[in-house]
């Protein structure tokens, strides 16, 4: 193994926790619909879900687009959070059983985004914690 794959390797590993979130995302969203536990908390509850979601994903992919210093980490985190929740949602509606793809759930993933690296700004950057994501 030389230096560069040494190197590209090491790069890769920094982006182990977004992907480990990035399989629980995808595992509920292409499980089918019958599968999923049927909480009724309040009307768009699911919403709140999506948020959540890829806020946690856009908040685990800043620290590692941080420390290999991207052009724009928030705004890059926040694009790929977007990019993936599109690509899910096309999914659901052309694959998963019992599933249909939303534009309100897409939305509902830029809106979780952009809260994720808010949050990350305010509560996370700077901060002792900062490396546990």
């Amino acid at each position: 193994m030389n230096a560069g794959e040494y190197f590209l390797g090491m790069r890769i590993f920094l982006f182990w926790k977004p992907v480990l979130w990035l399989l629980i995302i995808a595992l509920l969203s292409l499980m089918p619909g019958n599968e999923l536990p049927q909480i009724p908390l309040f009307a768009g509850a699911d919403k709140l879900v999506h948020a959540v979601l890829y806020a946690g994903l856009a908040v685990l992919l800043i620290r590692p687009l941080l420390q290999l210093k991207f052009v724009y980490p928030y705004w890059f985190a926040v694009a790929i959070s977007l990019a993936i929740g599109g690509v899910i949602e096309i999914v659901q509606g052309s694959l998963a059983t019992g599933r249909s793809g939303s534009w309100f759930d897409f939305w509902a993933n830029l809106g979780g985004a952009l809260l994720g690296i808010l949050f990350f700004r305010v509560a996370v950057a700077g901060k002792k914690w900062e490396p546990l994501f």
